[in-house]
């Protein structure tokens, strides 16, 4: 939850609501409230809020596409999201290597289905969803010539 208190330090006025398949402690901020799920249907009615921040999220969820059309449910607006995505096929062997690894040192397990997918396959499910992506960045930390995906940066919203 290290991004959702440094989004609150930056912003006095915003109040966020986190949810994860993995079990954290509710943190001790009145404009922070925490939700565990199963992972399936995001517990929350419609539209219930403005936007949807998801961080390397869709490569650990059973679906992909199921759990983003949960994000477009919830959200009114817009849907910020930061994912890997493929450059080429066989980077999902790096990828699965990564993941592995960052599993290995960590104190909560995170699921690890292998669902990276290239940039092709998410533009075809934004227009499904009817999601008009009105950002697209690369914003990777790591290398670009290690095997493992680049990470982007969509900005999307919502057909009115």
């Amino acid at each position: 939850m290290a991004l959702d208190h440094l989004l609150l330090s930056k912003n006095p006025l915003l109040h966020l609501t986190g949810v994860d398949v993995v079990p954290f402690k509710q943190p001790h901020m009145k404009r922070l409230l925490f939700r565990q799920y199963a992972g399936d249907r995001l517990p929350f009615g419609n539209q219930s809020f403005d936007a949807v921040f998801s961080y390397h999220v869709f490569h650990h969820t059973k679906d992909p596409f199921t759990s983003l059309g949960e994000c477009t449910r919830v959200c009114r607006h817009r849907i910020i999201m930061v994912e890997p995505v493929l450059r080429y096929h066989f980077e999902k062997i790096g990828f699965r290597c990564l993941d592995f690894a960052t599993n290995f040192w960590k104190k909560e397990h995170v699921p690890i289905p292998y669902h990276v997918r290239t940039l092709l396959w998410w533009k075809k499910v934004f227009r499904k969803l009817h999601l008009d992506c009105r950002e697209l960045r690369s914003v990777g930390v790591l290398p670009r010539f290690l095997p493992i995906g680049e990470t982007m940066l969509f900005v999307l919203e919502k057909h009115v």
